[in-house]
């Protein structure tokens, strides 16, 4: 709420100091009870990091990336959400190639805590990890960092030679301390989706699954 108000007090390509966007919040508030200058300062600081306001100087604030003279302007909605891409998965035989050009889901930021640059979601399509997922579920996941390797019983999304697929990692020990490990589907009633042996030739682990989107 108070982020929304801090927004509308620098509509219209207004620049303020800290100390006039608080008095501006404050008249604006009806009665919900005073907004304290480090409250303020608090989210005026999200919003710099976000890209969405810039400090002028060192003193005043201004909207970013907004042409007030031909109309623009921040909605509400803009302040409580995020775009990540967003490809198709396959869940199911035949792999899904991925995209050249990938398109992009607007979420909510309640829905993660996770920067924007580390989250793909996915739209599977197919039906071998029923009753986990359908064909048609959004599903958010977090990319995988430089030398992080999955866990096991982990869902991931995975390129498999030149196809994106979402399926369950499982580590079977080999007796020597080493372990093989294989992708899994976790619709057991699929005799056609057999075991997949990880090899470094033909696969790359791409994000592990958060959350179910919708």
């Amino acid at each position: 709420m108070i982020k929304k108000q801090i927004i509308a007090c620098l509509q219209d390509g207004r620049e303020l100091t800290l100390t006039e966007i608080e008095r501006c919040v404050n008249n604006d508030r009806l009665g919900m009870g005073e907004v304290s200058k480090p409250l303020i300062l608090h989210h005026l600081n999200g919003l710099l990091g976000s890209g969405l306001i810039k400090k002028l100087n060192g003193k005043k604030y201004k909207i970013l990336g907004v042409d007030f003279n031909n109309g623009d302007y921040i909605s509400a909605d803009q302040l409580d959400t995020i775009v990540v891409p967003r490809i198709i998965a396959k869940a199911g035989n035949d792999e899904k190639k991925i995209p050249d050009d990938i398109d992009t889901t607007t979420i909510k930021t309640n829905k993660t805590s996770y920067k924007p640059e580390d989250l793909i979601v996915v739209e599977i399509s197919g039906t071998s990890m029923l009753p986990t997922f359908q064909d048609g579920d959004l599903l958010l996941f977090r990319k995988f960092q430089l030398g992080e390797i999955p866990s096991n019983n982990d869902i991931i999304l995975c390129r498999l030679d030149d196809g994106a697929k979402v399926k369950r990692v499982i580590r079977i020990p080999k007796g020597d301390g080493t372990y093989i490990g294989q992708l899994l589907s976790d619709n057991t009633n699929d005799l056609e989706n057999k075991p997949i042996d990880i090899t470094d030739d033909n696969f790359n682990a791409i994000g592990k699954y958060i959350s179910k989107l919708g």
